[in-house]
């Protein structure tokens, strides 16, 4: 930062990252109330959800279901919780539109 100008400031605490079990929140387009949330129906967010089972175990994945025409804020506010709930580490969802809408909305 020096040899650019710029001063570089004295950081008063460093976070550290925090040891903790994987846990994998999925909140998948078309989930389990939805028509392809089983084998063989070209959905991406079933495969990985079985697929994230057998790797790390069934107990550490967490399927947010969001029913077809749910206010996003309701879910929103379940993932929140879900989050929080399990100590997530990762989220995997669909950021194209909203789960569980057919519109091309993303909030």
């Amino acid at each position: 930062m020096r040899a650019v100008g710029l001063t570089p400031r004295r950081i008063k605490s460093v976070r550290r990252i925090i040891q903790r079990p994987v846990h994998v929140v999925i909140v998948p387009q078309s989930g389990p109330s939805g028509k392809s949330f089983f084998a063989a129906q070209w959905n991406i967010y079933y495969e990985a959800t079985k697929t994230l089972e057998d790797l790390i175990g069934r107990e550490n994945v967490t399927v947010l279901d969001v029913v077809p025409g749910e206010y996003s804020y309701e879910w929103q506010q379940r993932l929140v919780e879900i989050v929080a709930k399990t100590n997530a580490t990762h989220v995997l969802t669909h950021i194209e539109s909203d789960p569980g809408d057919q519109s091309d909305v993303w909030t």
